[in-house]
């Protein structure tokens, strides 16, 4: 992998680049404000996925489970009591527990910096759930509001089984369509550490994901490739029998252009907001042979034109729905480019 330039950006992409403030000049600058943003945003994750892991998980105490989106929905401003007893156990007997999931989550605990107390993770974590509550999903704008908090959000490695659901979808357009495919490239892979909602220590510690790609025969065959910033997630990647980078996709790049037939960012891209997307999306394509796909889930229309102007224009666009969360049906889209 290699830092993205303003060369990187191509010459009919240069104008509308400069209109969202990367320029020859302000682009050393864009990659170091980037760069303290993603380790902020890597604390910030880190400290949403400790606090679902103690208010919930039964592996380091004998106190009742909490359920965090019910929690939040309290609107609770202070550190209550079976909260801070939970903390208390986790900082106690973590250590002991013989349990992958946990030690995992014990590291990122204890590589938050100091100013990331149990309170204060606790804290984040609700302001974020009670944002994201019944009234950001009862509003009739919930897409567009959705969409700008999670590009301020913490980077976590949220995923679920459901969300394989856009990547068979991919698949099946790929064969209907006859698309030779090649070496595939999966950022952002995920893991499935901790939930919000729905959480069992029984669940496995499963990027599924890499899975559905790993069981498509064809897709496995031609090789698989995974890149993170999660550092829980390339623990779990370096046990895997393939290629992990750390590779921050807003301000790096693969080091050999055209190594890729498909690109696939699903979760990913709608973290970003339109002067990083564009990087993100100039290094992806960068990446790909020609004819070669990028796939995401990312429906803002930013995302067409970047890939139009990029050379990689949009040649498949589908709604889905991945279930149902209460009397909420879960939507998604998958959207597909292809290299010119």
């Amino acid at each position: 992998m290699r830092d993205l330039s303003f060369s990187d950006l191509p010459a009919q992409v240069q104008e509308v680049a400069a209109q969202l403030g990367l320029t020859a000049t302000s682009f050393p600058n864009y990659v170091a404000t980037q760069r303290r943003r993603l380790a902020e945003r890597i604390i910030e994750g880190s400290a949403e996925h400790v606090t679902y892991y103690v208010l919930q998980s039964r592996r380091f105490t004998g106190l009742e489970p909490i359920d965090p989106v019910r929690l939040a929905a309290q609107r609770a401003t202070e550190f209550p009591e079976p909260v801070r007893a939970r903390f208390a156990d986790f900082q106690a007997h973590s250590a002991t527990v013989p349990d992958e999931r946990c030690r995992l989550v014990r590291r990122l605990f204890l590589s938050l910096p100091e100013a990331w107390t149990p309170e204060a993770c606790f804290r984040h974590t609700m302001q974020f759930l009670a944002r994201k509550g019944p009234q950001a999903a009862q509003r009739p704008d919930r897409r567009e509001v959705l969409d700008q908090l999670y590009q301020q959000r913490g980077l976590s490695s949220d995923t679920a089984p459901e969300q394989t659901r856009g990547l068979d979808e991919a698949l099946r357009w790929m064969e209907q369509s006859r698309t030779a495919g090649g070496r595939t490239l999966l950022v952002g892979p995920g893991l499935d550490l901790t939930r919000r909602e729905g959480f069992s220590d029984a669940i496995p510690l499963t990027a599924y994901q890499l899975d559905r790609l790993l069981a498509a025969p064809r897709i496995a065959g031609a090789g698989i490739d995974c890149a993170d910033v999660r550092p829980e997630v390339m623990a779990h990647l370096s046990t895997r029998p393939l290629c992990a980078l750390p590779l921050d996709i807003t301000t790096q790049c693969t080091a050999t252009p055209g190594q890729y037939g498909v690109a696939i960012a699903t979760n990913l891209l709608l973290y970003f907001e339109e002067a990083p997307l564009l990087a993100a999306m100039a290094g992806l394509v960068q990446s790909l042979a020609s004819g070669g796909l990028l796939i995401h889930n990312d429906a803002r229309f930013a995302t067409k034109v970047f890939g139009e102007l990029l050379g990689c224009p949009v040649v498949h666009f589908q709604p889905l729905t991945t279930g149902q969360r209460g009397a909420v049906i879960q939507l998604d889209r998958l959207v597909i480019h292809r290299k010119g």
